[in-house]
C-alpha cells in the first residue's frame, strides 16, 4: 500500500527536514518531507525544532514534546530542558564552595 495514513489522534503536519541531530535520527534525511502527528498548531513557513518518536509507519512520526519556534528568546534553555528530562538539579553550593574547585582554582 503506497498511501500513508496519518495518525488517528490530533492534527497532522507535513514537515520538511532541514537539519537533524545524528544521534537516533531514525533514518531521517535532510530535505525529506515527513508527517508529524499529534502536532500543536504551527505557523506556515516558520522554522521549528521537533522532538520526534517513530510510529509503525515509515515517514510518520509523533511529537514527544511541543515543537519549539526557532525565533524563541530562550531557545537553548528550552532545548536543554527537553533533552535533559532525567537530569537532577545540582545541589546548592554553600558560600564557601561557590566558584571554587577542589584544587583552589575557579571553575
Amino acid at each position: 500500500n503506497s498511501t500513508r495514513e496519518p495518525p488517528a489522534s490530533g492534527r497532522v503536519a507535513l514537515v520538511k527536514v532541514l537539519d537533524k541531530w545524528p544521534l537516533r535520527s531514525g533514518g531521517l534525511q535532510r530535505e525529506q518531507v515527513i508527517s508529524v502527528g499529534s502536532c500543536a498548531p504551527l505557523e506556515r513557513n516558520q522554522r521549528y525544532i521537533f522532538f520526534l518518536e517513530p510510529t509503525e509507519q515509515p515517514l510518520v512520526f509523533k511529537t514527544a514534546f511541543a515543537p519549539l519556534n526557532t525565533n524563541g528568546k530562550n531557545l537553548k534553555k528550552e532545548v536543554g530542558k527537553i533533552l535533559c528530562t532525567d537530569c537532577g538539579e545540582l545541589p546548592p553550593l554553600s558560600a564557601g564552595e561557590r566558584g571554587e574547585g577542589r584544587g583552589g582554582g575557579r571553575w
